[in-house]
């Protein structure tokens, strides 16, 4: 099959984000591409200048150097181009869900201001894209955050634009919800073939959703790449200097305070949160080389099952919280 090039729906070139008034510059000197049907996800430290970046990107805020260009040309108008999702405070909580999503459909409105059935359809397509169906007749003011989240995203979508950009969308969410919305935006980009881009701390859920990071540092300079190449080659310990977390395994560093080792047997995710029980109270996993007295083997028929083998004395138990109690005495 033919390689084909991915459709470009943002490119910077030379771009420098900042403010004039005192000239402060953020970010400098960037040449970026954000290709549709992308989910890239803007990290750094806090005060690099990522929602700065956002504003800048969405044509809220002058460029200091450099240009940005939209998929459509500067003949097109911007809110055409690109849909923003942003974390400032909703005017008009007594309005209904149904309605916010309409404001979608603004930018393409004459003077009358009346939905055309093509409106309603695309106005549909998005609250069906975001599965908000059973609570669009509802006011803003009853919704929970993450409802809310959801409805800003179909706004942003009814818009149908070829890029979104969004700023900290899981900002003040609980875990289950802010997984729904990364998860969601990563469907939309790759369903919808929009470039999605989104300002976000979520380190965890950035690398697990994300096609492209692009990641900002406190020297002003802008890095991007896959993840997975970002974590192996060191950029994100770099930049972030996480303390006690290992990127290359998405696990926090465990002390091995008790001075011995198990030899731990078994596959798959008991395994792995076995494994997590042990380091986490202190004891170190045995290596094929290393000796022991200790032998930990997983066995699976209806429940899980943990063996326990210390030198002669052998015994089998039906939770990680007795194997653990056994192992201190």
């Amino acid at each position: 099959m033919p390689h084909t090039t991915p459709t470009i729906a943002l490119q910077t070139h030379g771009l420098t984000t900042g403010y004039d008034n005192p000239v402060l510059h953020l970010l400098e000197n960037m040449s970026l591409t954000l290709h549709a049907g992308e989910l890239v996800c803007l990290m750094g430290p806090n005060g690099v200048g990522k929602s700065t970046l956002m504003r800048t990107l969405a044509g809220l805020q002058q460029p200091l150097a450099g240009s940005v260009t939209l998929a459509g040309g500067a003949g097109m108008p911007r809110e055409h181009q690109v849909a923003v999702v942003l974390t400032e405070k909703i005017a008009g909580m007594n309005m209904t869900v149904y309605e916010l999503v309409t404001f979608g459909r603004y930018p393409y409105l004459d003077w009358n201001m009346r939905l055309r059935e093509e409106d309603k359809k695309i106005i549909g397509q998005a609250i069906s894209q975001t599965r908000i169906h059973s609570f669009t007749h509802k006011k803003l003011y009853e919704l929970s955050d993450g409802q809310l989240q959801l409805v800003m995203i179909a706004r942003a979508l009814a818009q149908d634009t070829a890029m979104i950009l969004l700023d900290e969308p899981t900002a003040h969410l609980d875990l289950n919800n802010r997984v729904e919305i990364m998860k969601l935006l990563q469907r939309l980009a790759r369903d919808t073939g929009k470039a999605i881009l989104v300002a976000t701390h979520e380190l965890d859920l950035a690398l697990q959703t994300a096609d492209i990071l692009w990641v900002a540092g406190k020297d002003k300079t802008l890095v991007t790449g896959l993840p997975e190449d970002l974590v192996l080659q060191g950029t994100l310990d770099e930049i972030f200097q996480l303390k006690g977390f290992d990127l290359k395994t998405g696990q926090i560093y465990h002390t091995a305070f008790r001075n011995k080792t198990v030899a731990l047997h078994g596959d798959g995710y008991i395994y792995r949160w076995t494994r997590n029980a042990l380091e986490r109270n202190g004891y170190t996993i045995a290596t094929a080389s290393t000796p022991t007295d200790i032998t930990l083997s997983i066995e699976t028929t209806d429940h899980p099952a943990w063996r326990l083998q210390r030198g002669t004395e052998t015994k089998v138990y039906s939770s990680l919280k007795e194997v653990l109690q056994t192992l201190t005495l």
